[in-house]
């Protein structure tokens, strides 16, 4: 197996690296697990990753420029592309790999095509439907491989997280586990069990996705000891959060993803000058705004707002080439900067309002509370909370903007509760 291709899509709510988070698809299933003292052992850096990738991308490119009527040889350099995208968080590249599946589509006879490949970029992007349209067609078509029949469904899981529903995407990735047991489709139920609140449990899901890695994936351990950090971060136990964060940088050293989550986390803990470091590095490395905010606040949250102006200037600039190149998959996150550091309420609500049409999870319904309540549009915040607690979210964002609005709203009790639950949250009760 190619570490290199362990990166592919999964659109998590709880996940905010920009602007994709990768996930585990291409990964073949296996009991064997590389013995405990070796796994900590890096076979390579973040850099030699990418430098290997992009060899077999210049490989691809020419193959694909020589049989320039072959619809496969430009499907495997969009593959590429998106994955160099997941792997790097550049638009760019994802702009590259589409441009590149347009070519193979063009090629290839109507009806065909890479249609996998195609969702899976959709997926990355937040555009929902486009990707149910083509696994609508891929499902159309005879002799489906239990291989094939258990991607789609895992994808139509994915699919259905985003859309907050629940319900449909529990069966849907039980299903494809059925048919075909992957380390995405488990992965899939790891997230639904961060999303009901239930961290210990999520923590033994990620422990039997990594029991089916095969060898040392020196990526895919990485990334799931990314997400065992996230895990503790959500209920804000910081020390452990940043243990796991270290263990992942010690399976991939150099990986932005993980350089920018220390830096979060070592902010959190109060070291405030080793964060702007770590922040610094990570935007000269990827210039992505979410980093740029960063450092803005820290330098806002310690009185220097002349310092703090000009990265936001830089992150606002920014955010708006991400949504004018993709405006589904930029809008969540260019929403944060707007609702913590936006001038005007009524901008935050119209992008909010785009983001929930776009996914209408109880992230994004949170988000669009957050954004009424602060346009003092109590009414329309409490139902667009609503939504977001009809899918049964359990998170520390969610129960705080529940007791936000209700302290907006003279409501002392429901304050009460919601102090309540957050309270159980961060020691890991989820019940």
């Amino acid at each position: 197996m190619s570490t290199l291709l362990a990166l592919l899509i999964a659109c998590t709510p709880q996940l905010t690296s920009p602007p994709v988070a990768p996930s585990l698809s291409t990964d073949v299933v296996s009991t064997d697990v590389a013995p405990a003292a070796e796994q900590h052992r890096p076979v390579m850096s973040y850099d030699e990753a990418l430098a290997n990738l992009d060899t077999n991308l210049i490989r691809a490119r020419s193959l694909a420029a020589r049989y320039a009527t072959d619809g496969g040889r430009w499907a495997e350099v969009a593959a590429l592309w998106a994955t160099r995208g997941r792997m790097t968080g550049s638009y760019g590249d994802l702009a590259r790999a589409e441009d590149a599946y347009s070519v193979s589509f063009a090629l290839a006879p109507e009806g065909a095509g890479p249609l996998l490949g195609r969702a899976r970029l959709h997926l990355s992007l937040h555009r929902l439907d486009a990707a149910e349209a083509d696994l609508d067609v891929v499902d159309g078509h005879l002799m489906l491989d239990d291989s094939k029949q258990a991607e789609i469904l895992r994808l139509r899981g994915d699919l259905a997280l985003q859309r907050g529903e629940i319900d449909d995407a529990t069966a849907l990735y039980q299903r494809s586990m059925a048919l075909q047991p992957t380390l995405s489709a488990r992965y899939g139920l790891t997230q639904l069990q961060l999303w009901r609140g239930e961290h210990d449990a999520t923590l033994a899901g990620l422990d039997e996705v990594e029991a089916m890695v095969v060898g040392d994936a020196p990526s895919v351990r990485m990334w799931l000891e990314l997400q065992r950090g996230i895990v503790e971060l959500s209920r804000e136990r910081y020390d452990e959060a940043l243990a796991h964060y270290l263990d992942a940088e010690a399976r991939l050293p150099g990986h932005w993803l993980v350089a920018e989550h220390i830096a979060e986390v070592t902010a959190l803990l109060g070291r405030r000058d080793e964060a702007l470091e770590r922040y610094h590095a990570v935007v000269v490395a990827t210039g992505h705004p979410e980093f740029m905010d960063a450092i803005a606040g820290l330098h806002l949250g310690a009185g220097d707002a002349k310092t703090a102006e000009p990265w936001l200037a830089r992150a606002e600039a920014a955010y708006a080439r991400q949504l004018a190149l993709f405006p589904e998959a930029a809008a969540g996150h260019a929403l944060d900067h707007l609702l913590e550091h936006g001038s005007d309420p009524a901008q935050a609500v119209t992008l909010a309002l785009a983001n929930v049409a776009t996914r209408p999870n109880a992230e994004a319904w949170t988000k669009l509370a957050t954004a009424h309540r602060q346009a003092s549009e109590l009414t329309a915040a409490r139902h667009a909370l609503d939504q977001a607690i009809a899918q049964g979210w359990e998170s520390l964002d969610r129960y705080e903007e529940e007791r936000a609005l209700a302290e907006a709203l003279g409501d002392d009790a429901r304050a009460g509760a919601a102090t309540s639950r957050i309270a159980a949250l961060k020691v890991g009760h989820a019940g």
